[in-house]
């Protein structure tokens, strides 16, 4: 398949967007913020890096921020499936499933 100039030949039911935004989180359920970097999202998923454990399995609520004060914040929950320490950066990257978007 070609998507535009390039050969696609991924997958996934939804490309991954490369992006770099802050985003604040917190786990379901309770009152603590958190804050990390958003490195990709895709329609289904993200990739965030935090210097927060968060154990696999866990949901957690994350906003991130419109730079845009026409757009509202994206605020969306997501289910941790995979959870990678960066001993480089004392940080872990985060990978999710988006299993509701929030108005």
């Amino acid at each position: 398949m070609t998507l535009g100039n390039r050969s696609y030949e991924e997958k996934r039911s939804f490309i991954r967007m490369k992006i770099d935004a802050m985003v604040s989180f917190s786990i379901e359920g309770k009152n603590e913020r958190y804050e990390g970097r958003c490195k990709n999202i895709s329609g289904a998923g993200l990739l965030l890096e935090t210097p927060k454990k968060i154990p696999l399995g866990t949901r957690i609520n994350v906003i991130i921020p419109s730079e845009n004060s026409t757009i509202d914040n994206l605020s969306a929950t997501v289910d941790i499936t995979r959870v990678t320490p960066q001993p480089d950066q004392h940080s872990y990257e985060l990978a999710g499933v988006i299993t509701q978007i929030k108005p």
